[in-house]
């Protein structure tokens, strides 16, 4: 069984994230906004594609959020602290990481 790896956004680094794990192997799906961004991910690599905003419980249920754990990267440290918060205590996801990486 493949991993399933649930990337936020499909904007310049979602597709670079996208790109390096759809040749890994994994179990892609996209979450972004924009309808066109959506139609380019998934034309290009072997992904799923889901339309709608990535903070919003039902579209991440949609992307196949499951009871186990949870690990993403976003360009900013606040991002990721806002989005690890909310998976934790609203979505009640037990096992929840989140990467900061401080620029330069």
């Amino acid at each position: 069984m493949k991993q399933k790896i649930i990337i936020c956004g499909a904007g310049r680094v979602g597709i670079s994230i996208t790109e390096h794990l759809s040749n890994e192997g994994f179990d892609i799906t996209v979450i972004d906004s924009n309808v066109d961004a959506i139609q380019k991910v998934t034309e290009l690599y072997d992904v799923q594609g889901v339309l709608g905003l990535a903070s919003h419980p039902n579209v991440l249920e949609d992307a196949g959020i499951i009871k186990d754990g949870f690990s993403f990267q976003a360009g900013a440290g606040g991002t990721n602290l806002a989005f690890a918060l909310f998976l934790k205590e609203k979505m009640k996801k037990q096992n929840v990481k989140a990467r900061f990486i401080r620029g330069g």
